[in-house]
């Protein structure tokens, strides 16, 4: 049907277009009557070619827009876009689970880093102090600040390995 009002349309283009064609050789050939009576005619009849093909677009627009929609709304279609809504939302889900275990899993290493070093802190005080204590009551008068210098060195430099050391450099622990 479709193919029968193009054709019919590009007949009635035609027929204004010859018309035209017939006005033209009557206003060749001296009869102005017949080329001002064709001329009117010819326009009228490709403005009605042009707007007939107008119509059949927009008909053929709106039945494709009628069209798209009932398959837009077709009971399987709105059930594959629900199903693949929830596929995205589950796979939402799984990633924003995974993404919140290793945040908390970062969180708990800082954490522990940070109990770690305070621990250290706190026992390299204490060995700090004891060992400082062992230097009075041990070491020699002249020895001793020498001793304790080292110690405070090795206390400010964190290295409770050399403050063992230390310790073991003293002559006589009871």
């Amino acid at each position: 049907m479709l193919k029968a009002m193009l054709y019919a349309i590009l007949g009635i283009f035609a027929l204004g277009m010859l018309l035209f064609v017939a006005g033209f050789a009557g206003w060749q050939l001296g009869m102005m009557a017949v080329a001002g009576f064709v001329y009117p005619v010819a326009g009228k009849v490709i403005l009605l070619a042009f707007a007939s093909m107008l119509v059949v677009l927009i008909a053929l627009l709106l039945q494709a827009m009628g069209r798209g929609l009932s398959i837009y709304f077709r009971r399987e279609a709105v059930a594959m876009r629900r199903v693949s809504m929830l596929q995205i939302r589950q796979q939402d889900a799984r990633q924003r689970l995974f993404l919140e275990k290793r945040q908390l899993h970062y969180q708990m290493h800082l954490k522990r880093q940070r109990l770690l070093a305070a621990n250290d802190k706190k026992h390299r005080s204490q060995l700090f102090k004891v060992i400082s204590t062992e230097l009075q009551h041990h070491a020699a008068p002249g020895k001793r600040k020498a001793l304790e210098k080292d110690l405070k060195h090795h206390h400010q430099q964190s290295n409770p390995q050399a403050m063992l050391a230390l310790r073991a450099q003293l002559p006589c622990r009871s």
